[in-house]
């Protein structure tokens, strides 16, 4: 079992050295809280060591969380994660947040019964988690907050949420470009409903309920597949393109006298 620790500036100093070298960050899908979307970065500190996995946490553009794990190996080969712990704290540091006004990572989870206005209506979210920093009292909302929120806006609007679209899609183990080339939607579409960017017109959410019928994906895949998944071809002839002018030296002389005179 690993046994390094890091101090709080470590663990900062050690993320933000890897960014600005250009390490990789990777964005994967997470289980809990389902449907939401992570940002990791695996770093190999030693070669005889697990590699080092690191979930950041982002909100307003910048990192304001970030938990520590190792991979192990457990029985049969399959992987499991455990948590490293970061001193001089006692608890994983997948369980601290940091808070965004003073870096504190003493940050405790409150929730309350929470009301907001959306255009004429007030919707409401149960259990609504709020984040309180016990070191300079300052309270925020982070992205489990936004996505209850967002959630309450579509059930208000009778739409499918992010992650109801996004099972639908991978019910059939498709990519977001696959699924588009098939359905027609676009892929830049898909990717702002399913991560909470954007919420679907009516007109496609029950294109996107239909799409959940098997029978109906059956009948678009079978119809890509007939014209070969290609991009549409354009029309024979000019009838694509815009009418394009020859220019002559006559119309050269009728351009070089034409004048404007004052009317009356």
């Amino acid at each position: 079992m690993l046994d390094t620790h890091f101090t709080d500036a470590a663990a900062w100093g050690l993320i933000a050295a890897r960014l600005e070298a250009g390490h990789d960050v990777e964005t994967v899908e997470l289980r809990k809280p389902e449907g939401a979307t992570g940002y990791v970065m695996k770093i190999d500190l030693d070669p005889e060591q697990p590699p080092l996995y690191v979930k950041l946490q982002l909100g307003s553009g910048k990192i304001i969380g970030r938990s520590f794990h190792y991979f192990q190996t457990g029985p049969g080969g399959a992987a499991k994660m455990t948590s490293r712990r970061s001193a001089p704290h006692l608890h994983p540091v997948d369980a601290v947040r940091t808070c965004p006004q003073c870096g504190s990572d003493a940050v405790s989870t409150s929730h309350i019964r929470h009301t907001f206005t959306y255009g004429s209506a007030d919707l409401t979210v149960e259990q609504l988690p709020v984040r309180r920093c016990d070191s300079c009292a300052f309270e925020y909302l982070d992205e489990d907050a936004e996505r209850l929120e967002h959630g309450a806006i579509c059930r208000h609007l009778g739409v499918l949420a992010p992650a109801e679209i996004r099972r639908i899609r991978k019910r059939y183990g498709m990519t977001r470009a696959a699924f588009a080339l098939v359905t027609g939607l676009g892929e830049a579409s898909l990717n702002r409903w399913e991560n909470g960017i954007r919420i679907q017109t009516h007109a496609n959410d029950r294109y996107l309920r239909l799409l959940a019928r098997p029978e109906n994906m059956v009948q678009l895949r079978n119809h890509a597949a007939s014209r070969g998944q290609d991009a549409p071809e354009a029309p024979d002839g000019d009838g694509g393109r815009f009418r394009e002018l020859s220019v002559s030296a006559s119309l050269r002389r009728e351009q070089g006298s034409f004048q404007l005179r004052r009317a009356g």
